[in-house]
């Protein structure tokens, strides 16, 4: 047996048995040698992306420019895997557009996986039994599915389905050795445990938990205090006990300064559920798939902008600091030309909890280009470079950069943000869309160049330019001379 192929058991092995620190040690003593197969490097970047090191399967991959997206079906699936993992969901749609995919049954865990990112668990579930026809219990993979159709059940709180995979997860996943599967199955129990259940189903969940934690006692504990404590909390607030809103609130605060997002997002939900507060909801919502599955279940929908304060990348929802700088995002992009720049701003605001990656970021501004590991990355160190230029010009007294592999807002004091729609909109709308639909707010009949520089400070010359183009475009009409002219929208 060949030194690589003795490597890669042995990594293998680790990751099956949730050792991720181990298994990063013996990839990391892989030097990837120019000669390597394409399979080779498909089978490498593999382990790197279940290592929890997505970034470097990409640059295992190489370049995707010099790879034919026809018969070369292993690759493709491997790399749309690897974005996924980045939350790169533009890149992942493109490749998917290729049918010739589908020759490879992974093609529809990746497209479950696409769905699920989009909070679209109907469609991931889908897809998930579609590949789980097509695969055999031996395959590892085949229990990934099983977790994520787990996932999708106790999202749309199918829970006889919920259940009925959760046993069949509970006794083959010991047996065969897959721990770091376990953890995932354990905290989706969890979540299952906060919802309605019948007492006959709260029986058979508890009793499935209860054979999960025996065989946690003979292993290391798979899964973190932290979830643990989250999920159990939330189950209480549900039950109606009181005390455990202080219990939340002071597990936020051990957590905030650390890289828990998701977990922080999920208790500020919990707690404005709670709270009945679905305005506050939205804010902490706000530019992520939550946005989408707010409106589809109709809860209260945005009226106002949203208002957040953030101080070095920590986000505050109220309470805000008398000494904070007002930003009014909307204002800030309609008045500026630089758009890659400034739509870098807007990507990064997308997730107040989640700060994005290079990968994300790059997918998100150019949605028409497949990622690079070696150019791209370089584009968006330059527009990250040109954008903190034009903020430091203007003295707006903040930054971004990246942290913690994710990028944010850095800033010696405290920003307030003031947002009046998603920046997933504003991204996809010129100038020109931005100040007709601020002049469709601000003037009901008849305007002046003076009026529309009241609202929107920028040169005499510059609101001249714009108020002739949206005239041009047929979006406003205009009547008299000189300083006589004024302005109304066509409707």
């Amino acid at each position: 047996m060949s030194t690589y192929a003795e490597s890669f058991k042995n990594i293998e092995e680790f990751l099956r048995l949730g050792k991720v620190h181990e298994a990063r040690i013996l990839l990391g003593k892989i030097i990837t040698p120019r000669a390597f197969s394409l399979q080779k490097r498909v089978e490498l970047a593999s382990l790197w992306k279940r290592a929890g090191q997505p970034v470097k399967a990409l640059r295992v991959l190489g370049s995707p420019e010099k790879v034919s997206q026809r018969g070369n079906v292993a690759f493709w699936i491997e790399y749309a895997d690897c974005l996924l993992k980045m939350n790169a969901v533009t890149g992942v749609r493109r490749i998917l557009q290729n049918k010739s995919l589908e020759s490879d049954s992974r093609y529809f865990l990746i497209k479950a996986f696409s769905f699920m990112h989009a909070w679209d668990y109907g469609k991931a579930a889908e897809n998930l039994e579609i590949y789980l026809q097509s695969t055999k219990d031996s395959d590892y993979f085949h229990w990934v599915a099983q977790i994520n159709l787990l996932a999708s059940y106790t999202f749309l709180q199918k829970k006889n389905p919920s259940l009925e995979v959760a046993q069949k997860l509970a006794q083959e996943l010991p047996a065969r050795g897959y721990h770091r599967l376990m953890k995932n199955s354990t905290e989706i129990l969890l979540q299952l445990s906060t919802q309605e259940l019948t007492p006959a189903q709260e029986k058979r969940l508890s009793q499935i938990l209860s054979n999960i934690q025996d065989f946690e006692m003979n292993e290391s504990l798979l899964l973190e205090d932290i979830y643990y404590t989250k999920w159990r909390l939330f189950k209480k607030l549900r039950l109606g006990a009181t005390e455990a809103v202080d219990d939340l609130k002071a597990l936020r605060s051990q957590l905030i300064s650390k890289p828990y997002g998701e977990v922080i997002r999920d208790i500020d939900r919990q707690l404005c559920l709670y709270e009945k507060d679905y305005t506050r909801e939205t804010q902490i919502c706000f530019g992520t798939p939550h946005e989408a599955f707010l409106r589809h279940f109709q809860l209260q929908v945005r009226q106002q902008p949203i208002e957040i304060e953030i101080h070095d990348g920590m986000i505050r929802l109220d309470d805000f600091s008398s000494k904070a700088t007002l930003f009014d995002l909307q204002s800030w992009y309609a008045e500026n030309e630089a758009q890659l720049p400034k739509k870098l701003l807007l990507a990064v605001l997308l997730d107040f909890y989640q700060p994005p990656s290079t990968v994300e970021l790059f997918d998100r501004l150019y949605p028409d280009e497949f990622f690079d590991p070696v150019t791209s990355p370089r584009k968006i160190n330059q527009l990250v470079f040109r954008l903190n230029q034009l903020l430091q010009t203007q003295g707006h007294g903040f930054t971004v950069q990246e942290k913690n592999q994710g990028y944010q807002i850095i800033s010696d004091h405290p920003v307030r943000f003031s947002i009046d729609q998603s920046p997933l909109v504003l991204i996809q709308m010129t100038n020109s869309d931005l100040i007709l639909q601020k002049i469709k707010n601000h003037f009901e009949g008849k305007f002046s160049l003076k009026d529309f520089l009241d609202c929107f400070p920028m040169p005499r010359r510059t609101a001249q330019l714009k108020l002739s183009e949206l005239t041009k475009l047929g979006y406003l009409s205009r009547e008299g001379r000189t300083n006589l002219t004024t302005y109304h929208v066509i409707k």
